[in-house]
């Protein structure tokens, strides 16, 4: 589990996995009370690491783990009583698979995601920590022997759908505006890394078309997909810009 200045959440999330006898908590530098919440839990593993990307935090956490099967939580989301159950109630070792998806329940502004471009659906996040290693610096995704995983893979597995992540009921616009300059900062820098340029028209045109194929998923939420479509683009458009912006920097 990731935190960073997480005290509104974190109480939640390590009361929903307080049956486990460990989880590493690592903190990119909290000044809020996020570590004296975590040290209330006897099963916490407390460590600190300076943030430098989603990917190297998640590696370095997975490095701090004694058991052979990880379960990855962010600190504002909860693990349903079934998940932890389940989880603790079977034997892995002889698993069929390295890596397994659980469903995630979304919500923003107060309603549960059902539908729409940012819907409730499956994530990796529960996989053979020898065999799985993070990359990219932001939506990150476990690569299990050197491959990035897809639903529909033969090698991936599906845990029972009412074993399940919580992602924060109470969601709402203002934590989404905080995280989008931070998230779009570090995909800019994947991206520019990767050497993609972008150019002003393609800036413009990628907002346009944006606009349209998000809110082609998101009408039927009403006004909440008008503003999830809004946020979307607003990220995609902010990370063109800062590499369209790199790109005039190093041109001078």
């Amino acid at each position: 589990m990731l935190a960073q200045n997480s005290a509104a959440t974190l109480d939640r999330a390590l009361a929903s996995v307080r049956a486990f006898d460990e989880v590493v908590v690592v903190d990119g530098g909290s000044v809020d009370a996020t570590a004296s919440i975590a040290a209330a839990y006897p099963n916490v593993v407390w460590r600190t690491h300076p943030f430098r990307g989603f990917a190297e935090q998640r590696n370095f956490a997975l490095r701090q783990a004694s058991h052979p099967w990880c379960l990855v939580l962010d600190s504002d989301e909860t693990a349903t009583a079934e998940l932890v159950e389940g989880i603790a109630s079977r034997q892995w070792e002889d698993a069929p698979t390295s890596l397994y998806y659980v469903m995630r329940t979304d919500w923003f502004m107060g309603r549960e995601l059902d539908r729409g471009y940012a819907r409730s659906i499956s994530h990796a996040r529960f996989f053979r920590k020898a065999r799985g290693e993070y990359r990219g610096h932001v939506h990150e995704s476990p690569f299990v022997d050197g491959r990035k995983p897809y639903r529909d893979a033969e090698w991936a597995g599906t845990l029972p759908a009412d074993w399940r992540i919580l992602h924060r009921p109470d969601n709402d616009l203002e934590d989404e505006l905080a995280r989008i300059g931070t998230y779009s900062l570090l995909k800019a820098r994947e991206r520019i890394e990767a050497g993609e340029r972008v150019g002003a028209a393609r800036v413009v045109l990628a907002l346009v078309e944006d606009a349209v194929t998000v809110y082609r998923q998101e009408w039927r939420n009403g006004r909440r997909g008008f503003v999830r479509t809004v946020l979307v683009c607003c990220h995609r458009c902010l990370v063109n810009v800062a590499i369209y912006a790199e790109r005039v920097r190093r041109e001078r």
